[in-house]
């Protein structure tokens, strides 16, 4: 998985079992149901939600939910299945729980892994500066086409899009991100852009700025990020 170094291989040994073998680390468990065993070609391997509960106890929660997200946008591991191997891990008598449900319970309904974690990076930053948390991956139809925009605020037609170098230096691509962007502002869209040299916190800023303008020329009343309303 990424974010991982790899390091001695690991091996999982279900009691009473015991194994010992140079170069090789074992660890020793008296929970591995069936469901929480694949195969990699010939060997067998435990599951990606199997192995992200294993990892849980050695990686920081931060790198842990980092993991989580890859896993879902690869394919590995959704949300629902570590939720399914939870709750068989409790049945089981499982302790050491915490980190991962509180990561789950903090992806819950309508939750987005985005396609990447600066992405993911940018609305968790705009929900804890105190703005509406955000829609990501939002789609958009514009005549006969279907445009996603990462983050989004629909209701005031307000896009933001993250930049990577990876998905966004090639000619295509870039042809295509003006295209987008030319369709949405036609619409009414306004486009805000954002790479890796952008600070989070600037980010908020521009964000908080243009979403405030925005609000005001439409007649809204503005609520400054962080500011509690009386009730």
């Amino acid at each position: 998985m990424r974010g991982l170094l790899l390091g001695l291989p690991e091996l999982l040994v279900e009691a009473p079992r015991r194994l010992h073998l140079p170069g090789v680390i074992t660890h020793l468990t008296t929970c591995l149901p069936p469901a929480h065993v694949t195969t990699r070609g010939p060997v067998p391997v435990t599951s990606p939600a199997r192995t992200i509960f294993d990892l849980s106890t050695v990686v920081s929660p931060w790198l842990l939910g980092r993991i989580i997200d890859e896993s879902s946008r690869r394919g590995l591991a959704s949300y629902a299945e570590l939720g399914r191997c939870a709750d068989l891990l409790a049945a089981r008598g499982r302790r050491k729980l915490t980190v991962v449900r509180a990561l789950l319970d903090n992806r819950g309904p309508g939750y987005h892994p985005g396609d990447s974690d600066p992405e993911v990076d940018i609305a968790h930053a705009l929900t804890r500066a105190g703005l509406p948390r955000p829609a990501q991956q939002h789609q958009v139809v514009v005549g006969k086409r279907v445009f996603l925009i990462d983050v989004a605020y629909p209701d005031i037609q307000l896009g933001i899009e993250y930049d990577s170098e990876e998905a966004h230096s090639g000619f295509a691509a870039k042809q295509h991100d003006r295209a987008r962007d030319r369709a949405l502002m036609i619409v009414g869209w306004k486009m805000l852009h954002f790479g890796r040299g952008d600070a989070i916190g600037a980010v908020v800023r521009d964000v908080a700025a243009a979403r405030a303008r925005l609000l005001s020329s439409a007649g809204a009343s503005v609520v400054a990020p962080g500011t509690k309303v009386a009730g």
